[in-house]
This record gives structure tokens, sequence and C-alpha cells, in this order.
């Protein structure tokens, strides 16, 4: 029996295997590393190094920075820790939840435009790196084909300004509330009516408040559909924005179980791979540890620990990015069951099937990983094949 047909969810086990690829890996790290690096840095230039005069929420880590789902390298553990590795899942999230967070704490200006600069970085980077990962997962799902990196980096480039701007139009929406409630503010300093002003739009004002959570709500959960979408229709911002927020609004029971099935597949994958990087680490540091010593071993830095040397630095380095190897695979997966979501969703609620995806008209050949026809085989003239009669 074809479950999937019958179930569709059950394709988005499918996740983890195109999440493996070795191209989405490589385009998640470079994701995390640019947003964190970036991230780091305007927080400090902004005033949020230490020592602080205000509080701000903290940084985003780096991908290699410290071990969150088990055991690390040089303790020798091999602790699995399920809620961990399902929350590293959603590294994609967390630059722009850090942000939104310092944002709109409202403490100070400072901390006000340090939020929207960190916010920008964060939307700016995986506006392109998601759409990109979107894009190879699309392919692989719809066309079972290995697809062209190149041509996903063609349409994230494309569409880069479409990506800025679905997240900007709720933005917008929330601009206009923010400014109605501050302008209702400065209206309460009117002597003697200022009060009564405020106290009777006050219930406006608290209606004001919950469509401005609806509509962060409605951002956090569609600005992944959103880029989904970009990689898969090949559109704009604004068939972005509805596709996303029709599926969001039209189908939210059906995107919540999305949501629960993605968390444990998470949790299931991105264990195990944190679980064979530790026990591969660990054997190969056991192994040349029996011909050259453990204590020898650990000056070269590749069990994590640090030293003083050239070798030390090197060996730290090749120990740093296979640490960042689940976290890059789990910043994949997460953008790899977006996008098989939204194949699913849009199946659900619009009846387009899940093999159907967008393929530029002219210019390069579709990216479906095929070797392209040439000639006479790429023409529409038939071929006549003639008998052939053996001679003696």
């Amino acid at each position: 029996m074809d479950w999937a047909r019958w179930v569709p969810e059950f394709r988005l086990l499918e996740a983890p295997r195109i999440a493996a690829s070795p191209v989405i890996i490589l385009l998640a790290f470079a994701g995390l590393a640019l947003t964190a690096g970036g991230d780091q840095g305007i927080t400090t230039l902004l005033g949020g190094a230490p020592p602080l005069t205000e509080p701000v929420t903290p940084p985003v880590a780096a991908p290699w920075e410290g071990a969150p789902l088990g055991g690390d390298l040089d303790e020798g553990g091999f602790g699995i820790q399920f809620v961990p590795a399902a929350s590293a899942a959603f590294a994609p999230l967390q630059p722009a939840y850090a942000a939104a967070t310092d944002l709109l704490s409202l403490r100070s200006v400072e901390a006000v435009f340090r939020g929207a600069v960190r916010l920008l970085w964060a939307l700016i980077v995986w506006g392109f790196f998601g759409t990109v990962i979107c894009r190879c997962a699309a392919v692989r799902f719809a066309l079972g084909a290995t697809g062209s990196p190149t041509a996903a980096v063609r349409l994230a480039g494309r569409t880069w300004v479409s990506a800025l701007g679905g997240p900007l139009l709720p933005a917008t929406g929330l601009g206009v509330l923010a400014l109605g409630l501050i302008l209702l503010g400065w209206a309460g300093d009117i002597p003697a009516a200022g009060p009564w002003l405020v106290a009777v739009l006050w219930g406006a004002a608290l209606l004001a408040g919950l469509a401005a959570v609806a509509l962060l709500v409605l951002a956090a959960v569609g600005w992944p559909l959103m880029l989904a979408c970009l990689a898969v229709e090949g559109s704009d911002a604004f068939d972005a924005f509805s596709r996303a927020f029709s599926y969001v609004l039209g189908r939210p029971l059906r995107l919540a179980l999305h949501v629960a099935i993605g968390v444990v597949i998470a949790a299931v994958a991105v264990s195990a791979v944190h679980l064979a990087t530790t026990a591969a680490a660990q054997l190969a540091a056991g192994f040349a540890a029996v011909g050259m010593g453990q204590e020898d071993l650990t000056a070269t830095g590749v069990t994590g620990a640090e030293g003083a040397s050239t070798a030390a630095a090197v060996g730290s380095f090749w120990t740093a990015l296979w640490k960042a190897l689940p976290a890059a695979f789990a910043a994949g997966l997460f953008w790899t069951l977006t996008t098989v979501s939204y194949f699913l969703l849009r199946y659900a609620d619009d009846a387009v099937e899940t093999d159907e995806i967008w393929q530029p008209k002219d210019g390069p050949p579709a990216d479906d990983g095929e070797v392209p026809r040439v000639g006479v085989a790429a023409s529409d003239v038939p071929t006549i094949e003639r008998p052939h009669q053996p001679t003696i």
C-alpha cells in the first residue's frame, strides 16, 4: 500500500535523507557561521559587549561553540539529549528571535536600533541561504534528482529582495499599530483631557496589542514558508506572503501536525548524527592514542583541548568543524522540513501535486541533475531507423 498517497505526512520522513546532502550541510554551515559572526559583531559594536550598561539579549553562538546535544569530545561523552537535539533544528530562527527580543524590549533607542540591525542581518543571511537550501531540497523532493547548486544560487540571488520583502509586509502592519499606540501615549500628556482620552480608548489599544501579537506569531511561523514558496514557485514577495499566510490561517491544524512530526524527526535524526560524529571522534582519538600516547595526542588539539603550538591550532580547527557538523545538519534539516511541509500544505490547500516545481523557461536547462540533450535528440525531428542487412 502506498501510505504516502493516503497519508501525505509520511513524506516528511524523507527530510533527513535529503538534508544529509553534503551541499545542504555546507550551505547550512555557511549560514550559521555568517549569522553568528555578524550577530556577535553587531552586538559588540553597538553596545552589547561587557561591561553592559543595560540588559541585552546574548549574541548567537557559533555552530562550533560548545556541545549542546550531549557529551563533549574531550570528555568522552556519548550522552544524547533529545530536547536540545530537537531545538537545534530551529537554529535558523534563533538569531531572529534574539534580535526581535532585543528590538521589542523598548529599553532605549540604542537597544531598539541594535535589535533592528541584528534582525535585518539575520533576515539577509537566511533570506539567501535559506532559499538556496529550500531550492536544493525541493528539487530532490519533487523530482528525485540531485539538482544544480548553481541554479539554486541563481534563483536565490534573483529572489533575494523578495525574501526580504516578505517579512517586511507584516512588519509594516506592526509598525502602524505601534505608531498608533505611541500617538495615544503622547495624547495622554494633554492636560485634563489626556487621561480621559487614554481611558476611553484603552479598549481599542488592547485590541491593537492583540493584533500586534497575532502579526508577530504569523510572521514567525510564516517566514520560513515564504522562503520555501520562493524556492518552489520562483515567485515574488506578495505571492510568498499570500501563500504562507493562507496556509497558516487556512490549515493551522495540519501545520501544527507538521511541526509536531518535524520536532520528533529532528530529535531522532540530529541525535543520531551527534552520536555518530562523537563516536567517530572518540574512535579516531582512541586508535591514534595507542600509537602516540594520550598526552601527546591531547597536545595536538584534536581532542578539543587548547594548546599553544601551531599543530594544536590546526587540530583544534578540524575538531571545531567536526563539532559543527550536527548543528549544520540540524539547520539544513529545518529548511528541508519546511520545504516538504510547504509541498504538503500546497497539495492540501490547492490540490497541486508534490512533483510540480517551477523551472526557468529560458536560460540554462532545468536543474534536474540530468545531462541536457543536444543535436537530433534535443530536436523535434523524428529519428528514422533503417534496417541493417548483414553482408558476408
